[in-house]
């Protein structure tokens, strides 16, 4: 009875799962469980309020007539439902597109993102074993600004101490041996 109110809900709990993969699954619970408890508190309770059995009531109380004034008071309330004196319905559902949209160009940008990944893991993938490279295939493989082969650095690294600082071999620090 009360399913026929809420019968789908607008997320794909499946397509959902694939994307948050192993990382997202306590998340995931988190929140399936509490959007299931909330659909299983409002469809526990009937679809339409039960309707009140008024001649019970007459043929049980002293005084009938107070039944009666009950009955004419209670089939006379009408709550109105509310209504959208603002006129934001248009504006909300002008955001939403707007959002939809701006959402779209997020997810195309992560997707790109990640075939950009995939293509970073099948490269390290084709490495050779960690174990096997040596000093200099890390070099050839992962190239650093900061480390020349061809140019080797001393101690303590700053350029008045490199070699090519200055034409003698024996300048160190600016000290002449």
């Amino acid at each position: 009875m009360a399913s026929k109110r809420i019968s789908k809900t607008a997320i794909d709990w499946k397509n959902l799962a694939t994307k948050l993969g192993d990382g997202g699954k306590s998340q995931y619970r988190h929140i399936k469980g509490t959007i299931d408890g909330c659909l299983s508190r409002v469809n526990k309770y009937p679809e339409e309020i039960k309707k009140i059995d008024f001649a019970y009531y007459k043929t049980r109380m002293a005084d009938p007539t107070m039944a009666a004034a009950f009955e004419k008071a209670y089939t006379a309330l009408k709550v109105p439902y509310p209504e959208d004196s603002e006129k934001l319905i248009p504006e909300i559902e002008k955001e939403l597109t707007t959002v939809d949209k701006e959402n779209a160009v997020i997810v195309e940008n992560l997707d790109g993102q990640i075939n950009l990944y995939k293509e970073y893991i099948a490269v390290l993938d084709s490495l050779p074993p960690l174990e096997e490279i040596t000093k200099e295939m890390a070099l050839v493989y992962f190239p650093s600004p900061e480390i020349d082969i061809d140019r080797p650095a001393m101690y303590p690294f700053t350029p008045e101490v490199q070699p090519e600082a200055s034409p003698s071999p024996l300048n160190y620090g600016g000290k002449k041996w």
